[in-house]
Order: C-alpha cells, then sequence, then structure tokens
C-alpha cells in the first residue's frame, strides 16, 4: 500500500495494492523518456504516469511516453502522453502503446503525441500510442491523438478491441434417464464463466427437450456476454456481444421394464455433488 514513485525507469509489480500511484514519466529539461510499466495481478488505486519529459533546449529531443503493460488488475487513470517541445528543429515525443488484459479501468487512458510548438525547422507532432484492449472495461474516455506541430502534425494510434468468447462446463454429456423420470437441464455440473464479466451460470439457455418415448435426445446449451463498448478518440467502439461455443449434452430415455408393469431401472442420473 504505497506510491511508487521512480522517473523514467522500468518497473514490474505483481500481487500488490498501490495505494498512491505509479510514476515512471521522463524529467523534463531534455526529454527523457518514460519508463513502462508492467502490473499484473494487482490493484492500482491512483493514476499510472509513464509519460515523455518535455524539452526546453534545441539540443534534446522531446521524450517518448513509457509503454504500459496490465493484466489481470484494476487500476484507475493511464497517462502515457509523449513529451512536448518548445525549441526550433525538434518533434515532439510519441505517446506509449497501452495493454491492458483482463483489467477493469475506472477512468481515462490518454496516450497522445506531445506537441511541438516552435515554428522553425522539421517540428513535427509525436504519433499517438497503440492502445490494446482484450476482456477488459474502460469507464473513461480513451485518447490518442497525434500532437500537434508546424511542420505536421502526428498520427492518431490505433484501438485493437477484443471480446472474446465465453466458455461453457457441462457434466456429464452422455447419461440414461429412467423410464418416467423427468429431465432437469441443470442436472450434473452446469457453469459459464466470461473473463470480463465473470459467472455467467444464469445467463445459460437450453434448447431441446427430452420426451416419454425411448431414444437419444439433444440438449443444446448457450450463452453470450455483452460485449464491450469504449469511447475512443471521441467515438463509441464496440467489440460483442459474442457467443460461446454450444456444449450438446446428449440424454437417453430408458424403456419400460418389464415384470408386470414395474418401473424399476437399474440407471438413474449421477448424483448432485
Amino acid at each position: 500500500t504505497v506510491k511508487i514513485f521512480i522517473r523514467a525507469f522500468d518497473i514490474t509489480v505483481n500481487n500488490v495494492i498501490v495505494t498512491g500511484g505509479i510514476n515512471t514519466s521522463g524529467y523534463d529539461g531534455y526529454g527523457q523518456d518514460g519508463g513502462s510499466v508492467t502490473v499484473d495481478d494487482s490493484t492500482i488505486n491512483s493514476s499510472i504516469n509513464t509519460n515523455g519529459g518535455n524539452a526546453y533546449s534545441g539540443s534534446y529531443s522531446a521524450g517518448g511516453a513509457g509503454a504500459v503493460y496490465i493484466t489481470d488488475s484494476s487500476v484507475g487513470i493511464i497517462s502515457a502522453v509523449g513529451g512536448e517541445h518548445s525549441t526550433s528543429g525538434y518533434s515532439g515525443g510519441n505517446g506509449g502503446n497501452v495493454t491492458i488484459i483482463r483489467t477493469i479501468a475506472s477512468s481515462t487512458i490518454n496516450a497522445n503525441g506531445g506537441d511541438s510548438s516552435n515554428p522553425y525547422g522539421y517540428a513535427f507532432g509525436g504519433n499517438g500510442g497503440t492502445i490494446t484492449l482484450t476482456d477488459s472495461s474502460v469507464s473513461g474516455n480513451i485518447t490518442s491523438y497525434g500532437g500537434s506541430g508546424a511542420y505536421g502534425n502526428g498520427s492518431s494510434g490505433g484501438l485493437y478491441l477484443t471480446d472474446n468468447k465465453p466458455t461453457i462446463s457441462v457434466s456429464p454429456l452422455t447419461f440414461s434417464l429412467a423410464y418416467g423420470e423427468s429431465f432437469n437441464s441443470s442436472y450434473g455440473t452446469v457453469s459459464a464463466t466470461d473473463a470480463k464479466e465473470g459467472d455467467l451460470t444464469g445467463s445459460i439457455s437450453t434448447t431441446g427437450s427430452v420426451d416419454a418415448a425411448p431414444g437419444d435426445y439433444d440438449i443444446d446449451y448457450d450463452v453470450t456476454d455483452s460485449g464491450t463498448t469504449v469511447t475512443f478518440n471521441g467515438s463509441e467502439q464496440t467489440a460483442g456481444p459474442t457467443a460461446a461455443t454450444t456444449v450438446t449434452r446428449t440424454v437417453t430415455r430408458l424403456a419400460q421394464s418389464g415384470g408386470g408393469g414395474s418401473n424399476l431401472s437399474t440407471y438413474r442420473l449421477p448424483e448432485k455433488p
């Protein structure tokens, strides 16, 4: 439960709670690059800053932002902005690439390129960083604009948005049902999980039925997640909703046993765990 402040160095954190944020931004003045941040299985309650340092001298370029890579975590603001340049002949720094996987980001992500404000020389704006989101949610706006420059603006970064399909587990997949015994689609083990949304068992739907006549009957199990929607550079972007691969359970209805109309059967549903 600390603040991590290591300017311009790369850092990796795993299985921790950071209440004060992480700052690996480059120093201003001579345009130092920001350090990268890698986070796994952690909670970052404040911001992550990997910004490039600003440059005020004609001898130095503006700093590029460090990359951010986050998995299985929850985070606040992510700022990976390229440094700005205010002296002749130099461009703004590039925004950092941001990758988050199975993570909840409760605020904004900013990976803009830095500006170059001096009107002399080949001064371009920095390019925006690439944003990659996989099975993650971002509640705030995401921006990755190119910086402005007297000789030309930088390019905006791209967004790669992925919503992987949920997984359904059904066990056993085949069993026999005694004559006259009712079928319950949730019997045995039936569950569904999604990398972003968690337990979707309650959303499973089934298709098919088991009739009274002896024979084999297929029951299909399906579920669909709610998808992912984010706002990127002012426009709404969506991936999904995504359906799980259908799981089919085969139930064999047994014939009525002989012996004077007795309904005795040697087959029963598996016991619930």
